[in-house]
This record gives C-alpha cells, sequence and structure tokens, in this order.
C-alpha cells in the first residue's frame, strides 16, 4: 500500500490543536454520497462561533480522508505561522486601505469584504493554494471578479512588506484575464440618452446633477469617481480644458487627464458654472446611484451605468479612426489596454495592411 493510501485509510494526522482542528469532521452528504469538512471557528465579527463547510468533491472514504489530512496540515501552518507573524490578514489590509487606498474609500472595502470575511482572520503564511483554490469555489462568481479581489490583495501584501509589517508575501495564482465585455451605446442611443438628460427634471435638484454628469461623462469619457470630485476650480474656461487630476492624489494605473472642453459640452458647464465657488464640486456632493437609476429606468435604458458611457466613447472613437494612442490619452489607461478593449472595432484602419501587396489586374 503506497503512501496516500496508508494516511489516508489512518483517519486525520494529529496536528496541534486549534478549534478548527478539535471540530473538523468528515460527513457525506445522504444524497449526493459527496463528503465534506466540518468544522468551527471563531467568528471575527461580532465574537462567537460559525459553521463552515468545505467540499471533498469525492464520494470515496479513503480520498476523502486525503482532503482532511491536507486541510488539517493547512490548519497547522496557520498556527505555526501565527506565532511568527504579528498581524491577520484582515489586519494587513485595514492598514493598507488606511495608508494607502483610503482615496478609494468605499470602493476598495467593497473589493476587499469577501476576503476579509473568508480570509481576514488568517496568517499570511496560510494562505496556500488550496486555501485559495476554496476561496475561488466558494465565491460563486466570474474569474475577473476574483482576479480583481486576489490582485488587490497581493497589492496590499507587497504595500506592507515595504512598510515591514511581513517579511514574506504569499504567492497568489491569480484567474486567467478573460476578454472584457465591453457594453455600449451606439450613435442613436447615445444621442437619445444625451437629449434626455438634458431635459431630466428629476427631483429635489436631481436633474441638474444629471444633466452635468451625463454632459461630462459622455463628452470626457472619465470615470465617475473622478467626475463627482471635480471641482469648478480645475475647471479653466478660458483654455478649454478640465483637470480631472486631484492634487495631492497618488498617481495609480488609472491616471486622471487634463481633458480638452468638446462644443457640445461647453454651453452645458457655462450654464451650470454660474454663480459658483470655486471650491465648490461640480456635481455636488453626495453619492448619484440613485438619481442615475431613477433616470436610466425612467427612459428605458436601465443597461446604461457610468461606466458604460466610458465605454460609449471610446468605442464611437476608435469606429471613427482615432487613433488608439489619443483614445489612451483621454481615457487615463495605457495603450495595451485600449488596444485590447477597442482595436476590434477598428479592423479598417489595418486594410492597408491586408493590401500591402498590388497585383497586376
Amino acid at each position: 500500500m503506497d503512501l496516500q493510501h496508508r494516511t489516508a485509510g489512518a483517519g486525520p494526522l494529529p496536528v496541534e490543536q486549534t478549534p478548527v482542528t478539535r471540530t473538523a469532521r468528515l460527513k457525506q452528504h445522504p444524497g449526493t454520497g459527496v463528503w465534506s469538512i466540518y468544522y468551527s471557528e471563531p467568528n471575527p465579527k461580532g465574537g462567537g462561533w460559525r459553521s463552515r463547510t468545505i467540499s471533498t468533491r469525492t464520494t470515496d472514504r479513503l480520498a476523502a480522508n486525503t482532503e482532511l489530512n491536507r486541510f488539517l496540515r493547512n490548519e497547522a501552518t496557520l498556527t505555526r505561522q501565527a506565532q511568527v507573524d504579528q498581524y491577520s490578514v484582515g489586519e494587513l489590509i485595514r492598514y493598507y486601505i488606511d495608508n494607502h487606498a483610503s482615496r478609494k474609500g468605499e470602493t476598495a472595502w467593497l473589493c476587499f469584504r469577501p476576503i476579509i470575511d473568508a480570509l481576514g482572520h488568517m496568517a499570511p503564511a496560510a494562505l496556500t493554494p488550496d486555501v485559495i483554490n476554496a476561496y475561488r469555489r466558494t465565491r460563486r462568481v466570474k474569474d475577473g471578479t476574483v482576479r480583481r479581489e486576489l490582485g488587490a490583495l497581493t497589492a496590499a501584501f507587497n504595500y506592507c512588506k515595504r512598510h515591514n509589517l511581513i517579511t514574506t508575501t504569499p504567492g497568489i495564482d491569480l484567474p486567467p484575464t478573460s476578454q472584457a465585455r465591453l457594453v455600449y451605446m451606439d450613435e442613436d442611443q447615445e444621442r437619445a440618452f444625451w437629449d434626455a438628460a438634458m431635459t431630466w427634471e428629476g427631483s429635489k435638484g436631481s436633474g441638474r446633477r444629471i444633466r452635468l454628469f451625463v454632459a461630462l461623462a459622455l463628452e470626457t469619457a472619465a470615470r465617475a469617481e473622478a467626475i463627482l470630485e471635480l471641482t469648478w476650480d480645475r475647471v479653466d474656461f478660458r483654455r478649454g480644458l478640465i483637470d480631472y487630476r486631484t492634487p495631492g492624489r497618488p498617481v495609480g494605473k488609472k491616471r486622471r487627464t487634463v481633458v480638452p472642453i468638446s462644443d457640445r459640452l461647453l454651453p452645458v458647464l457655462q450654464a451650470a458654472a454660474e454663480g459658483q465657488p470655486a471650491t465648490a464640486r461640480v456635481i455636488g456632493r453626495g453619492a448619484i446611484r440613485k438619481a442615475w437609476s431613477t433616470f436610466t429606468e425612467a427612459i428605458g435604458m436601465p443597461w446604461v451605468t457610468p461606466h458604460v458611457c466610458r465605454h460609449t466613447w471610446a468605442t464611437m472613437a476608435a469606429h471613427d479612426g482615432v487613433s488608439l494612442l489619443q483614445i489612451a490619452q483621454i481615457l487615463g489607461d495605457t495603450e495595451e489596454t485600449v488596444a485590447r478593449n477597442y482595436i476590434h472595432f477598428q479592423p479598417s484602419q489595418l486594410r492597408h495592411v491586408v493590401n500591402r501587396r498590388k497585383y497586376p489586374s
């Protein structure tokens, strides 16, 4: 009998005793016959205990015991490493957000919240491939979402290592990059959306906010966060420029740019700027989600999000033959990102390539 089957048949291996190892046990589903690992662990939110389940994905008892032993060894690694690492995954994430990603506000917490709930109590070294794979399975979301979450976690670990909070960072394999699914409006839809926004009354001043937001989103292709944070002192009517760069804001991959004011946008901004203090926000304070949802539902276009406006601008620019470099300069993205997402909208730009050789008629 080989070592694997000897180990599997012998039942759980002796490991350091923790609440998890003391309660971990195999249980077979009465319907499918699949074995799962059941255990209890301290609840990081509010104290108490919570029950957890991990499927072994097998109906074979020996194979299930092998999975149980692997789980117990991972838990032993967590216990030993907890004596070395001062901080848990959740504490490192909070340090990263407080000291680096606080400018992203609620966006950062939304990205990290599933990780904190599932892995926040663990030591970084305990994030073995098995643990990460289990996280991917239990999330039950698209690979792109998990990739974004784990990518953010890797960035947090690297930041904390540079600040000497941890000595090593766990290797985390990210799901493969998938082809972006771009949703955008065609020219007729974009024109109808603009016209509806320019005449939208709304309630409690929401009409003005929607009008300005749509105008900026469709004419500058800026991200929603940049539009919401834009103040009037960065709208230069004399030179015809909008500076989305926030003073003191660190420059990351998603850069904010200086964008010319288009002819269609200019009168909308001029009408709204009258009497506004320089430091006031162009859109006004507060989230726009509720007003946006009300507006798009009312005009029968609920699928249009602020980011769809950005994709629409870039797609229409690509259709019109604008170079990928110029599109990247407006979007604040890399040329590589723009090429990956929008080059297929420019097949006519490659016509001279396929006709590079001339043949006698």
